[in-house]
C-alpha cells in the first residue's frame, strides 16, 4: 500500500563557533491542484531561516526559485506581502490576495530568532514570501564563505541517500497551520497600497543573484 502523503527526511547540523544545533524537517510539495509546498520541523531544534535555499535545492533541484517564480507567475489575483513583528523577536511574512473581491490570507510563515517554524504555505506563494525572508536572513550560496558564520551538514543532501517518511492523513502540525492561516483577519483596507497584479514578477531570483554578487564583493 502506497500511503498519498510522502514527505522527504532532512536531518540536518549546524555548527556555529562551536555551538551545535540540529534537527529533522519533513518537506513535500504538490504540483496539482490546490497545491502546498509544507515544512514540519519533525524532530530537534526549527531549521535556521537562512537553510531553507538549501532544502529547497535539495527537494526540488538546482532550478528552485525558477520553478517556484513560474508557479507565482500563474497566480490569478492581485497580491502583496506583509511582514509583522514582536517583542519576542518573531516575525510573520504574510500574503495577501483578493477572494472574491474581498482581502485574505493565502499564505503565513514564522521566524523567531532566527529559526523558521512549520508551515504549510500554497505553492504560488512561495516564490514571493522567500523572496522576502531571505533578505532578512540572507543564505550563503558559496562554499568558502561558509566557515565565516556556519557549517552545516544534511546526509540526505544525494539522491542516494534519500529517506522518505509516509502518511495516511496530512499530518497534524501542518493542518493546524493551514487552519491558523484561514483564520488570520484582513484589514478592508490593506490592498490601498503597495498591491501588485497578477503576473508581476516576485524578483526572487534577482534578489538570489544579487545576494550572490555581494557574497563575492565581501568575499
Amino acid at each position: 500500500m502506497i500511503l498519498p502523503f510522502e514527505y522527504r527526511n532532512l536531518p540536518w547540523r549546524v555548527n556555529n563557533s562551536g555551538v551545535v544545533k540540529s534537527g529533522q524537517v519533513l518537506v513535500r510539495m504538490e504540483w496539482t491542484g490546490q497545491s502546498w509546498l509544507d515544512l514540519h520541523n519533525w524532530d530537534g531544534s526549527n531549521l535556521p531561516a537562512h537553510l531553507i535555499s538549501v532544502v529547497l535545492k535539495i527537494v526540488l533541484g538546482a532550478e528552485w526559485a525558477e520553478k517556484l517564480e513560474k508557479l507565482h507567475l500563474g497566480r490569478k489575483s492581485k497580491w502583496k506581502v506583509e511582514v509583522y513583528s514582536n517583542p519576542e523577536e518573531a516575525k510573520e511574512y504574510r500574503l495577501y490576495k483578493l477572494d472574491r473581491n474581498k482581502p485574505a490570507c493565502s499564505s503565513a510563515v514564522t521566524i523567531c530568532s532566527g529559526l523558521i517554524g512549520t508551515f504549510s504555505i500554497r505553492t504560488e506563494d512561495a516564490a514571493p514570501l522567500l523572496k522576502k525572508f531571505i533578505e532578512d536572513y540572507p543564505p550563503e550560496f558559496m562554499p568558502l564563505l561558509r566557515s565565516k558564520r556556519y557549517n552545516y551538514f544534511f546526509p540526505t543532501h544525494f539522491p542516494g541517500n534519500a529517506k522518505y517518511k509516509s502518511f495516511a492523513e496530512v499530518p497534524e502540525p501542518i493542518k493546524m497551520k493551514r487552519e491558523e492561516t484561514e483564520r488570520i483577519k484582513v484589514a478592508k483596507d490593506s490592498f490601498l497600497t503597495g498591491v501588485l497584479q497578477a503576473g508581476e514578477s516576485s524578483e526572487i531570483i534577482e534578489t538570489i543573484e544579487a545576494l550572490k554578487c555581494l557574497e563575492v564583493l565581501m568575499a
